[in-house]
């Protein structure tokens, strides 16, 4: 692995629920719905893909927190059940079974709203060009997070990526995440069940 990232929290669990989301829904409301579900006691971070013009698939993600840990499994599936029974989402996998482990990349670098955004075709670009990454499979989507500070409930949103594939992947994802200028990512391994954060040292 790249040395530039250490891992800073970790979760046990590969769980990754996706969802097709009713037609003709557009984006600000599924990250709507999604923020809805956040409380003083637990993040909500999740990806929501377009398709159209609209809003057509998403997935939860479990974030690990060096401060507050993830999601309760318990919880977490709670949120599943709310997004299908009352918003009507449809339940469906979040990655394909030959996805052995995805990562989520934000596009921009940092958290300075005005910073540089890349494109996906940069991802690629750098990620293809590590050996090993033949596999991976990239897709565009629109990264949301939404938590209680002080009080105040905050939604974090970017344009992003994820990338599937191999566990050997990795390598290759990390370097991409340093030359995206990614301070931290995720990354769910459904061989080891777990899910972690990596930030840069």
């Amino acid at each position: 692995m790249n040395g530039l990232y250490e891992e800073v929290a970790s979760a046990p669990g590969g769980h990754f629920p996706g969802f097709r989301l009713p037609a003709g829904m557009f984006l600000p409301e599924a990250v709507g719905c999604l923020a809805n579900l956040c409380t003083e006691d637990m993040a909500v971070s999740a990806v929501v893909q377009e398709r159209h013009g609209y809003a057509d698939r998403a997935a939860l993600i479990r974030d690990p927190s060096a401060t507050t840990g993830a999601p309760d499994i318990g919880a977490f599936n709670n949120l599943v059940f709310t997004l299908a029974g009352v918003h009507g989402w449809r339940p469906m996998p979040g990655a394909g079974r030959g996805q052995r482990l995805v990562a989520m990349l934000g596009l921009r670098e940092g958290y300075d709203p005005a910073a540089r955004v890349h494109t996906s075709g940069y991802v690629a670009r750098h990620l293809y060009d590590v050996p090993g990454s033949g596999e991976a499979l990239i897709v565009d989507v629109h990264v949301m997070s939404a938590r209680y500070l002080d009080g105040v409930r905050r939604i974090y949103q970017e344009p992003g990526v994820l990338i599937g594939g191999p566990t050997a992947i990795l390598p290759a994802v990390t370097a991409t995440a340093e030359a995206l200028g990614q301070h931290r990512f995720v990354v769910i391994d459904r061989d080891q069940k777990r899910t972690y954060a990596l930030r840069r040292r």
